[in-house]
């Protein structure tokens, strides 16, 4: 009986002890904290860590390292968070959208650049160029189509749309490769010079200046009256074409010619009636 009181004291000590010593310890324990996956700038544009330019630089804009943490939908997955909703990846498409990479990413309807993929807004940038006044039109011809040069991806992971080319693959079609008479344009684009040659919209054509080669960074002066056909600042067609400056006399559906002593001006009544493919009286 004495035995088993001291063998009770004892255990009873021992459990008085690691009680009292892992209450202690607890309370030392110093408490969890949240760790940073992404740099401090990763949300940030103006930020060098900025996502997208981590993106573009280390994936190639391949959108898997985000679904790896935040689920195939980007709607939050392991990490908990969304890239969805409002001030972020806010469309349909979240960020598979067209102008997550190129164009206004507040505007989904304006997925040409400016932006392009290096965040170049200049048409001195090659990835700006022309895009706008090709896409929207202007005062000497209707708005072209983005098929007309590039094959357009249906999907982000689409084959031939993220690869080892920086940027778009210039793949003319339609207008560039109009025929006219006995006139086959084979049109092409030089990345080193910027340059489009043997395009029917820049003058592959009869009465043409088939040698024109516009180069896509050069801005308002890149395609001025006269260069497609005539000589630079007369945009009169070689003889036989009539060397008369009152364009209207036969184009009357198309065009108006403005003279004055020092300066003449053409204004196109109908932009659809330039570039189109067909002489219109």
């Amino acid at each position: 009986m004495h035995m088993y009181k001291i063998s009770f004291l004892f255990i009873s000590c021992i459990l008085v002890f690691f009680l009292t010593g892992c209450s202690e310890v607890q309370n030392d324990v110093t408490s969890p904290q949240s760790v940073a996956i992404h740099p401090a700038g990763y949300n940030n544009f103006a930020s060098p860590d900025f996502h997208g330019k981590q993106f573009s630089k280390n994936y190639n804009w391949s959108m898997t390292e985000c679904q790896k943490c935040h689920a195939s939908n980007y709607s939050g997955g392991t990490a908990g968070q969304s890239c969805l909703g409002a001030g972020c990846h806010n469309t349909v498409q979240g960020p598979e959208a067209c102008n997550t990479c190129h164009g206004v990413f507040a505007d989904i309807s304006k997925i040409a650049p400016p932006r392009d993929l290096s965040g170049g807004i200049s048409y001195t940038s090659a990835g700006v160029g022309a895009h706008q006044i090709h896409l929207n039109g202007g005062n000497i011809g209707a708005a072209v189509k983005c098929v007309w040069c590039h094959t357009v991806p249906a999907t982000v992971n689409a084959t031939g749309h993220l690869d080892a080319v920086q940027g778009a693959e210039i793949m003319f079609d339609s207008l560039a490769k109009f025929k006219t008479d006995t006139l086959n344009p084979n049109p092409s684009y030089s990345r080193t010079t910027q340059t489009c040659a043997n395009t029917y919209c820049h003058g592959y054509f009869k009465g043409g200046n088939k040698t024109n080669a516009p180069k896509w960074t050069a801005g308002p002066s890149g395609a001025a009256c006269g260069s497609c056909h005539g000589s630079g600042t007369n945009p009169l067609p070689p003889s036989p074409h009539p060397q008369v400056k009152n364009c209207q006399m036969c184009h009357s559906s198309a065009i108006i010619v403005t003279a004055t002593a020092t300066d003449t001006t053409y204004t196109f009544k109908d932009i659809t009636k330039h570039v189109n493919g067909i002489i219109n009286y």
